[in-house]
């Protein structure tokens, strides 16, 4: 089930990067005198937080592909009381 997951979980992200990185739905023609800085700062936003979001989407996806089928039993809950 943990590997399913994983998988699911990668093509889920890039379903979710495919618009943007076509650009399906993307900013209006500049109008005023400092849009075009404007808009190179979300292009730089945009960029910075679609690779953040694809790495930590793939760190998770490695942990749970890594850890999703480990079948141990829990011997102690927190705070040390008894299962």
């Amino acid at each position: 089930m943990g590997k399913f997951f994983a998988v699911l979980l990668v093509i889920i992200t890039f379903i979710s990067v495919y618009p943007i990185v076509t650009h399906m739905w993307w900013m209006p023609v500049v109008v005023s005198a400092h849009g075009p800085e404007v808009d190179h700062q979300l292009d730089e936003t945009m960029v910075a937080s679609g690779i953040l979001f694809v790495t930590s989407q793939f760190v998770l996806a490695g942990f749970i592909w890594a850890f999703g089928n480990y079948k141990g039993k829990i011997k102690h809950w927190p705070g040390d009381t008894s299962p």
